[in-house]
């Protein structure tokens, strides 16, 4: 699938040799001078000339795979938001749509896993502004998943769902990376590897969405909940 993102070929060559190091080596280690230099850009500008600053380029990093996202899952979630306002949708339908791409832009696309790589640091790392950004860049679609599970589950109380649906998505996020850096590092890695592991991940964060709730709502602990934001 290639990304309807409007950039000429520079531009394209910039976001993907700085997506690579910033997968590999955290967006603080990384400055503009590494990105031009990975490049072999002529100019030593060429970074700064194309996208104003480090910030400026990690927006259009996360554009592009937020993009890239969304035109592969787009179709099936309008499926799923028009099931659910008639009839019951399950949470292993939901989460199955949502993480889709993750598994499909590692299989099609040189530049796939260093996107799900960076995805996981940012998560990880002490960068509030990355994390910020993602979350904007992100908002939408988490906000109509949100709105399905509520949905899905109209039994369980509205905050723990939140923060099991954050943890889910940080879990498999984060699960995906380490695990396809593992499998993508051994050659005894038999086919399908990646496949089953993101089966088992499912099935783990799913298990967890379903799992009785033992917090009970006129609790500190459901307060501390009502008022924690990590994902929404």
């Amino acid at each position: 699938m290639q990304s309807s993102l409007s950039i000429n070929d520079t531009k394209k060559q910039i976001i993907m040799s700085a997506l690579k190091l910033f997968a590999e080596n955290g967006i603080a280690s990384v400055s503009m001078r590494n990105v031009n230099r990975e490049v072999g850009a002529k100019n030593n500008s060429a970074a700064h000339y194309h996208f104003g600053d480090k910030d400026g380029l990690i927006e259009s990093i996360l554009f592009f795979i937020q993009e890239w996202f969304e035109s592969s899952r787009e179709d099936a979630l309008k499926r799923l938001e028009t099931k659910s306002a008639t009839e019951h949708v399950t949470i292993r339908e939901i989460m199955e749509v949502w993480a889709d791409p993750y598994l499909k832009v590692i299989q099609t696309e040189v530049w796939g896993f260093d996107a799900v790589r960076l995805l996981a640091r940012i998560h990880l790392e002490q960068d509030s502004s990355s994390q910020d950004l993602h979350g904007r860049i992100a908002e939408k679609v988490l906000k109509r998943l949100k709105t399905m599970v509520l949905r899905s589950m109209p039994d369980q109380p509205e905050a723990v769902l939140v923060q099991r649906l954050s943890y889910c998505i940080y879990a498999f996020v984060q699960g995906l990376a380490v695990s396809g850096h593992i499998v993508n590092s051994r050659q005894s890695s038999p086919p399908g590897s990646l496949e089953a592991i993101t089966k088992i991940s499912l099935d783990f964060c799913i298990g967890g969405m379903q799992a009785e709730n033992t917090i009970p709502v006129d609790s500190r602990d459901y307060q501390v909940l009502t008022e924690l934001h990590l994902l929404f």
